[in-house]
């Protein structure tokens, strides 16, 4: 019998393709560091690989641009429609105003692949059911339904987006959402103290669990594991599976990652992300709440000075106590993973500065 499954599809024939040509390109520089970036789904994995590169001064490209324009009109369509389904699954449609009607139907009928950008008609539906009451309490059980916070920042900058010419930011990159299906290879340069350029090649593979299985098999000489987890994810399910909460996923597939033999004695930083949405969900959802973090107590933590911190440092716990080597150093990090500020200085104080001593170590510098 052959490895290969019959029903294979000729996407997933070029996806293997793309990645087998990839992965030989990331082995033209021997003397490179390899980085690689782990996590689930929606962790904001890729959102961290866009900042990587940003902070070595590499832009998109006009072309890369346009395709993330694209992008951004595709998700407005998705986010609504998901708005629209929940709505009507928890009973509210026939609460619509009578203009969200129209705007409902408008919606339901456009095509998520928009790649000439929304209508008019389509951009005033979008911007007509947002504002509406019905929609906002949808927005509210957004969590139940895996609708990403960051649909808000897109709806709230929809006027914005519909002017003629609209080009995508680099915030607006930061926040789209393209699911990551290939093996996506960045050179990142490494300047030396002396002015030595060495290049960290960071690898970003996808995160949903049908992916996963790409991510041990390519990857026999990765020097260093980045593992992004949303920390505001604790009271979530995933998408591929409506019975398995997200944090307990990702804290099982940290354990599986640093703990097998590829990664067992390999450097790990540990990046808790979207700290900015954990803030603000513990007071509304408090930890002890979801069924699988029953044993939270912030009376555990003394020298937490709030809930949050509490709720912090017991998901660190959570996931440290799971490596097995005790000799190896896990560097943890909260992040807010589209705020450029923190992410560019993080990037450079920590993940380059541990490259720089890397390269030392291997006498590269």
């Amino acid at each position: 019998m052959g490895g290969c499954s019959s029903h294979e599809t000729e996407e997933d024939k070029q996806s293997k393709a793309i990645d087998k040509r990839l992965m030989e390109e990331s082995r033209e520089d021997p003397g490179a560091l390899r980085c690689l970036l782990l996590g689930p789904g929606e962790s904001g994995k890729s959102t961290v690989f866009k900042q990587m590169r940003l902070s070595n001064r590499k832009p998109f490209t006009p072309k890369e641009r346009d395709e993330y324009t694209a992008n951004v009109y595709d998700n407005l369509i998705e986010y609504m429609k998901a708005l629209c389904y929940a709505t009507e699954e928890l009973g509210f449609k026939n609460e619509l105003e009578d203009e969200s009607e129209d705007a409902w139907e408008v919606v339901l009928n456009a095509d998520r692949d928009q790649r000439m950008g929304c209508t008019p008609e389509l951009f005033d539906a979008l911007e007509t059911l947002w504002k509406d009451e019905v929609i906002q309490e949808a927005w509210k059980d957004r969590a139940r339904f895996n609708i990403i916070d960051s649909a808000a920042y897109f709806f709230e900058n929809i006027e914005r987006i519909r002017e003629p010419g609209y080009k995508a930011t680099d915030d607006d990159i930061l926040r789209v959402r393209i699911r990551t299906r290939n093996i996506i290879v960045e050179p990142l340069q490494v300047v030396g103290k002396g002015g030595q350029v060495n290049t960290m090649e960071v690898i970003d593979v996808g995160g949903q669990q049908t992916e996963r299985k790409k991510w041990i098999h390519y990857f026999d000489s990765v020097d260093l594991v980045i593992f992004i987890a949303a920390l505001s994810e604790y009271n979530q399910l995933l998408n591929e599976n409506d019975t398995e909460n997200r944090m307990v996923d990702a804290i099982e597939e940290f354990e599986r990652i640093i703990n097998g033999h590829a990664f067992l004695d390999q450097n790990v930083v540990l990046f808790l992300n979207k700290i900015d949405l954990f803030e603000k969900k513990v007071p509304k959802v408090p930890i002890q709440s979801v069924s699988a973090f029953e044993d939270f107590d912030p009376s555990r933590f003394p020298s937490a000075e709030s809930e949050v911190e509490a709720g912090m440092m017991y998901f660190e716990e959570k996931f440290l106590e799971r490596n097995a080597n005790a000799d190896r150093s896990i560097f943890t990090h909260f992040t807010c993973a589209t705020d450029t500020t923190q992410m560019s200085k993080l990037i450079d104080d920590a993940i380059i500065s541990l490259a720089f001593e890397m390269f030392q170590d291997s006498g590269f510098i």
